[in-house]
């Protein structure tokens, strides 16, 4: 994979800037200030902005997409830390077409060396997952998919707070380098804990 790009598909510079300033703020809104969608909805129409909470999702889903080898990166280092520590913490969540709660499992993984850094990873069952492994669920269903993307986004930005870089600056300098085709051998650069502005 070396020499490869992160991104594919080059992007017109204004069209870049405004998908970019769009999506980063609502992500940090939502993963590092805890907003949900439909509350950043109703403050986009309060101020006659019509976002609506579908198509902000979707911005959500591209954004975790393109964070996707960087958050696989963060678990990488977090293995091969002096001490992981983890904590699964089980969730009643919708079973798909079924109308029924089942239990679903939030996995928390911390290395507390330096650089600090946490991933979360979300899954539908308990198969597959340990403390050791971070499994995913063998046959992933689209609230799985959805939780896939909630959590690298979730990761960098808790990670970027960890070491004391700001989310919002952070986010969008990553996302314009990736769009900007950023090789995968310059991964480590675009961390949050190699952040400069």
């Amino acid at each position: 994979m070396a020499g490869t790009a992160l991104s594919r598909q080059p992007h017109p510079p204004a069209a870049l800037k405004a998908a970019l300033d769009r999506s980063t703020a609502v992500a940090v809104s939502k993963y590092a200030d805890g907003l949900p969608l439909y509350r950043q909805e109703a403050i986009y129409a309060r101020d006659q902005v019509e976002i609506d909470r579908s198509q902000m999702a979707q911005w959500m889903g591209k954004v975790g997409f393109e964070l996707e080898q960087l958050a696989e990166y963060a678990l990488t280092r977090i293995k091969q830390g002096e001490r992981v520590f983890a904590d699964e913490t089980t969730l009643p969540t919708l079973a798909p077409g079924s109308g029924k709660a089942k239990t679903a499992y939030l996995w928390t993984y911390l290395r507390d060396d330096r650089p600090p850094i946490v991933v979360y990873r979300f899954e539908d069952s308990r198969a597959g997952a340990s403390s050791s492994t971070a499994a995913s669920s063998a046959t992933p269903t689209r609230s799985s998919v959805r939780s896939t993307a909630d959590n690298y986004v979730i990761t960098l930005l808790t990670t970027a707070k960890m070491n004391q870089v700001d989310p919002h600056a952070w986010l969008t300098q990553t996302l314009e380098r990736i769009a900007n085709g950023c090789p995968n051998s310059d991964i480590d650069a675009l961390m949050p804990w190699n952040y400069q502005s």
